[in-house]
């Protein structure tokens, strides 16, 4: 079946055909090692590799005299044969499969209820890249004001998994898709949004400036292309040298089954050390760790990040990795931009000095770094930012075990109070002055915003959440989790507390130009309510929340859809007084349907009930990620 969804050229290539022989036994071998309930799923495995090797030697034989052929006739082209500038675009369209026909790819064989729970539906990684695939509008019309960029996600998309390993979606590789509109100049008939290719320009304006729907003519109109690639991280270099898991099943609480990986990932290490060592060049030049947390551009650079490594460079349009960003330290995956004065402020944790927080200027050179003094080890997962400050957050997130209590090695301790920490954005680690919340002690891993008034207040507003459970990314207690508001007053040295919405939600966003700035409007997933006693999140729509006023509005796509990571996007022309003049733009999974879509909200007009503008259906499943920007190629 794997074997199936190559092209003819892989499938007959003497490598693969030899790889069926020697992963007949070792599917064989696989099923008996992850117990007597996948046993039938090894033998199955090895008898369809036996059988396939054999076809695939006859039509080798058969292919190789074909291409032969071929080769002559070649040889004297015509002007036929020729293909014009459209054709060639078409032939830019690629799929690239994993170099290992099993190794990477045996989930695609097994029934979810065998998988690790976090490798079921579509948490399930796919196992190829693909190249500017053309995606189709079904619904709705991309409108004329949408703007020219890369919609693009990051999430765990695991290369090599060990068959008998547990699985956290934390340790995946770090995979980007991304859904770039841009505008063309044509005068053709295109239904559902297609036609352009790899060599089409994004020049400046909008996508569909007189629109493109399902059956709609346009001379500029919008194209929408979908790429994704893995971050080529030196763990992932490392192991496709090698061509198996060098580090798989880390996060897992059965112990037996961890140590057995561990032990087996030392025997891979010391196996493939000659592979390792001859490409050694090329694992050195990866980053650390698995960049699969977020993206962010900063001054014309794309970077993948992930907690506690160095960012990663990708280039657009087609995500191919540079490399880490040699002048940078290792930072979290929530640095934060001022869009006043395009500086980056970043933050990281684990330092036994405390936490270690920088600024980089516009141009994306380091200006100013300083250590923060803690008095424990604590996960910093976000800060905030406001026009001339920057906000700590300390919450009680201890990485250290409590073993009188029983507490494993992370833990949320709420007999210590949250703080926030307050200092001037060049400040030093003395210059920082701490305001307790009342209470007991609560998380906040992620910060919608935060802005200054002019009372001298800092007000602060994140998702709160009394308790935590890493091992289940939080799904036992997601529907304790509320939007918050937290406001400080330096003169009187407290801070008040507020629930803006009882909707359980993450992921807030704001729209980016008010980033640090009063603001008013913000979007956030909302938890799923029946999604409980499982290992993964679940999001049933989009909110949209008033801070002011208070008031949610809950968007829901429709049973069995599910969404990720809003954003927002603004119209071209949007005017700057309303900042919800513009689009929500998310990610979307038809589970009934195994489908993937990008569903454009309009963010002025947005509540339950009400239509998306446009829905675009994509030609590949896309995964359930973590975090998503919005990368703008507007001049």
């Amino acid at each position: 079946t794997q074997l199936a969804s190559l092209p003819l050229t892989a499938r007959l290539h003497p490598d693969v055909t030899q790889r069926c022989h020697r992963r007949c036994n070792a599917g064989a071998f696989l099923g008996v090692l992850n117990g007597s309930s996948q046993v039938k799923f090894g033998a199955i495995a090895a008898a369809s590799f036996a059988v396939t090797g054999k076809r695939l030697r006859r039509r080798r034989a058969k292919a190789v005299a074909a291409a032969s052929a071929a080769a002559v006739s070649a040889a004297a082209p015509s002007a036929a044969a020729i293909p014009d500038q459209g054709a060639r675009q078409q032939q830019l369209v690629k799929t690239t499969p994993a170099r290992s026909s099993f190794g990477t790819s045996w989930l695609s064989l097994l029934r979810d209820a065998w998988k690790p729970e976090a490798l079921r539906g579509n948490w399930s990684p796919v196992h190829e890249e693909c190249t500017d695939l053309h995606a189709s509008v079904v619904a709705g019309a991309i409108p004329m004001d949408f703007p020219c960029g890369h919609f693009v996600q990051n999430g765990p998309n695991p290369r090599w998994v060990r068959p008998n390993a547990g699985y956290h979606p934390f340790e995946g590789d770090g995979m980007l898709h991304s859904v770039e509109f841009v505008r063309e100049a044509s005068s053709s008939d295109h239904a559902g949004g297609g036609g352009g290719g790899a060599g089409a320009s994004a020049s400046a304006g909008a996508c569909g400036r007189t629109g493109i729907g399902v059956s709609g003519r346009s001379h500029d109109k919008c194209s929408v292309r979908y790429s994704n690639r893995w971050v080529r991280t030196a763990k992932w270099l490392a192991e496709d040298l090698v061509q198996q898991p060098l580090a798989s099943g880390f996060f897992d609480g059965n112990v037996v089954r961890l140590g057995a990986n561990a032990l087996m990932n030392t025997s891979a290490l010391l196996g493939g050390l000659p592979r390792l060592l001859s490409g050694a060049g090329s694992v050195a030049g990866g980053g650390s760790g698995t960049a699969n947390t977020s993206v962010v551009q900063h001054a014309g650079k794309v970077l993948a990040l992930q907690e506690g490594s160095k960012p990663i460079v990708v280039t657009l349009p087609h995500m191919d990795t540079e490399g880490p960003l040699q002048q940078s330290q290792s930072f979290t995956a929530h640095p934060k931009v001022c869009p006043v004065t395009k500086e980056l402020m970043w933050f990281s944790y684990g330092n036994p000095a405390g936490l270690i927080y920088g600024v980089w200027d516009s141009d994306g050179h380091p200006v100013h770094q300083t250590v923060i003094p803690l008095p424990h080890s604590v996960m910093v997962h976000d800060i905030a930012v406001t026009r001339h400050h920057t906000v700590i957050l300390d919450c009680p997130l201890e990485l250290a075990p409590d073993l009188a209590k029983g507490e494993g090695p992370v833990h949320l301790n709420k007999d210590v109070p949250m703080r926030f920490g307050i200092m001037p954005r060049y400040g030093n680690g003395s210059d920082v002055r701490w305001y307790e919340v009342p209470g007991p002690g609560q998380m906040c891993f992620h910060v919608m915003n935060a802005y200054e008034c002019s009372s001298g207040e800092i007000v602060v507003i994140g998702c709160a959440q009394p308790d935590v459970s890493i091992g289940d990314m939080n799904v036992q207690h997601s529907h304790m989790e509320r939007l918050t508001e937290w406001r400080i007053d330096p003169r009187m040295d407290r801070v008040t507390e507020r629930i803006v919405s009882n909707v359980p939600c993450d992921f807030p966003r704001v729209n980016e130009q008010l980033v640090g700035l009063p603001f008013r409007f913000g979007y956030a997933a909302a938890f799923d309510p029946n999604n409980q006693g499982t290992n993964v999140p679940k999001f049933i729509g989009i909110t949209k929340h008033d801070v002011d006023s208070a008031v949610t509005q809950l968007w829901t796509p429709g049973e069995a859809i599910y969404v990720g990571e809003p954003v927002y996007v603004p119209r071209v022309g949007a005017n700057p007084a309303n900042e919800d003049d513009g689009y929500v733009l998310v990610h979307a999974h038809d589970e009934r349907r195994k489908m993937s879509e990008i569903i454009i909200l309009d963010a002025h007009n947005f509540g339950a009930g009400r239509l998306p503008v446009c829905r675009i259906e994509l030609p590949r499943r896309v995964p359930y990620g973590f975090h998503v920007n919005w990368i703008s190629t507007e001049a």
